[in-house]
């Protein structure tokens, strides 16, 4: 049976894909619990080995890789809370980027190297965003880390003849989310009761797409090559489509049946916003024949009726 590595597997998006994984391979999640124990309590540990482990540990990875010998490596371990890589891009360097370095160095020549990047490492544009063709450009310390990851990543490719594949995932929502992003922050304040909500920037537009469908996305990465491109095998995961957050709204309306009302929160508008962030979904399409499951409808509902919120939220 294929063997499997997840790192960050008791995140947003990876336990989602830890609970798809266990059905098809031999799953090992290696995780430091940062987003909290709590995450456990959805997974099925008897169908998955857990290994308690930080990354930014170059002998600590070296021993992992050295007992779990996988076929495959997810690598999704991260900080992603935009907001907090800003107040400490220390932690966000060491998390995001040693990890990385310290799996590609160590990582056995036979085993494929999935690196997790992100939308946030292109550059601001009102178009979609395209493979090789449009321009990469962060515009804040998480989609640098990002960059810089893809291009250690490229480098020992390269140098070591690994195989390697970058997915450029773009927004993910859905239950469970492990952030205090836009979508869980708005179901929060209604669930408490609230009819007025904080918001920040209502209008800019992204692609959303569902949790399941991002974990769904990275198994077909798994099972396919996108190495033969110009420019490396590197491929989007996104729906195709963009809504903005007032569109969002609207449909939270619906499916909640609440009335409220909206109020701009300074404290909540970014410095630098990109205006559209929309994947151009052709590459991923022509290799491996998937498109999304989930619309936005149905996401926003399981979203809401989920009895799962980020801890920070929680209290807020």
């Amino acid at each position: 049976m294929t063997r499997v590595l997840i790192t960050g597997g008791c995140g947003f998006v990876g336990r989602e894909l830890v609970h798809l994984a266990q059905e098809k391979y031999d799953v090992h999640v290696a995780d430091n619990l940062h987003c909290g124990e709590y995450r456990l309590k959805k997974m099925d540990l008897h169908k998955i080995h857990f290994h308690l482990v930080d990354l930014r540990n170059a002998a600590a990875v070296r021993s992992l890789l050295a007992e779990v010998l996988p076929d495959i490596i997810f690598h999704l371990s991260a900080i992603h809370f935009i907001p907090l890589c800003e107040q400490k891009p220390e932690l966000a360097l060491s998390t995001n980027l040693l990890s990385t370095v310290n799996l590609l160095d160590a990582l056995p020549l036979k085993t494929k190297f999935i690196f997790v990047s992100s939308a946030a490492v292109y550059a601001p544009s009102t178009q979609a965003l395209c493979e090789g063709i449009s321009a990469t450009g962060p515009v804040d310390v998480y989609g640098w880390t990002k960059l810089h990851g893809e291009n250690y990543t490229r480098l020992f490719q390269q140098r070591r003849g690994l195989e390697t594949t970058i997915v450029r995932l773009f927004n993910v929502i859905g239950p469970g989310e492990t952030n205090p992003h836009i979508l869980p922050e708005i179901i929060a304040q209604l669930k408490k009761g609230r009819t007025n909500l904080q918001l920040g920037n209502l209008e800019s537009k992204r692609d959303f797409i569902d949790v399941r469908d991002a974990a769904a996305g990275l198994l077909h990465v798994g099972e396919h090559s996108f190495k033969d491109y110009p420019d490396g095998p590197v491929v989007n995961l996104g729906s195709g489509q963009t809504h903005s957050i007032s569109e969002i709204l609207q449909f939270v309306r619906q499916v909640t049946a609440i009335d409220f009302s909206i109020t701009q929160d300074p404290s909540k508008l970014r410095p630098v916003d990109n205006p559209i962030l929309l994947a151009s979904m052709e590459r991923f399409r022509a290799e491996t024949g998937w498109t999304p499951q989930y619309p936005i409808h149905r996401t926003l509902l399981d979203t809401w009726q989920d009895d799962e919120l980020p801890p920070s939220l929680e209290s807020a």
